[in-house]
């Protein structure tokens, strides 16, 4: 991980090798990293967030690849605190949103990529 925002593995995540050294390996089923909340995380103005990701396969039909935020469903009454995130679908969409710190819990921004 990189900078002073480090993650915690949840759930059996463990490390592999990556396209540029080291990656996170996930079983799909509840595996993911955790990072603490910090001020250097919001998304005030700009946001730039880089990254490899390989699927062997997709359930359910959208999947998160990362967000920040409570929960990543919006399972909950709301989405609380979505401030973005990156989903993929088995259909090979791409979709990005994204919600600036001061308007958490008013509205976002969303953008979606055909593969």
């Amino acid at each position: 991980m990189v900078s002073t925002n480090h993650g915690t593995l949840v759930n059996g995540t463990t490390y592999g090798s990556g396209k540029v050294g080291q990656a996170f390996s996930f079983d799909g089923i509840s595996d993911y990293v955790q990072i603490p909340n910090s001020a250097s995380l919001h998304s005030s103005t700009q946001l730039t967030i880089s990254g490899w990701f390989k699927t062997a396969s997709l359930s359910p039909q959208w999947q998160n690849i990362f967000w920040k935020g409570d929960l990543p469903d919006c399972s909950g009454a709301s989405c609380q605190n979505r401030e973005y995130a990156l989903w993929l679908n088995t259909a090979g969409f791409l979709q990005f949103s994204s919600t600036s710190a001061d308007r958490v819990g008013i509205g976002g921004i969303y953008a979606e990529f055909s593969g």
